[in-house]
């Protein structure tokens, strides 16, 4: 969700994600769809560990205490303010990874050559 690379290649990533960016907005898709991915921690169905209410709970014989959660935030078929949410959006939670895509109308987005997604690695439970 967030490179972790040395200063001269977070410039080129940051290049390739303002890129990104402008193809979701650009795209011939009309639904402009902005999706978020974060990592969150796990508390066991027991309800043991941290009392905050947003967590989601696990089975108590799960090994992990983070997962990964992607999921839409925002559908508008306006481009400018696409623009503008995910720019909202990256600035009031930075820790998560935001991105817009442009999507056609009816249609299976799997079918696509690139359906909204995010990838998650192990440097992001880290």
């Amino acid at each position: 969700m967030t490179a972790k690379n040395q200063p001269e290649q977070e410039t080129t990533g940051e290049n390739a994600e303002a890129a990104m960016i402008q193809l979701g907005l650009t795209g011939v898709g009309p639904v402009k769809v902005i999706v978020r991915g974060h990592v969150e921690k796990t508390q066991p169905e027991n309800g043991e560990g941290n009392e905050a209410s947003e967590q989601r709970t696990l089975p108590t014989n799960s090994p992990t205490t983070k997962i990964a959660v992607v999921s839409v935030v925002f559908l508008t078929l306006d481009a400018t303010l696409a623009e503008t949410c995910l720019r909202d959006l990256k600035a009031s939670d930075p820790s998560s990874w935001y991105m817009v895509y442009s999507c056609p109308w009816d249609t299976d987005l799997t079918t696509l050559a690139h359906c909204p997604s995010v990838a998650v690695t192990a440097e992001d439970f880290q």
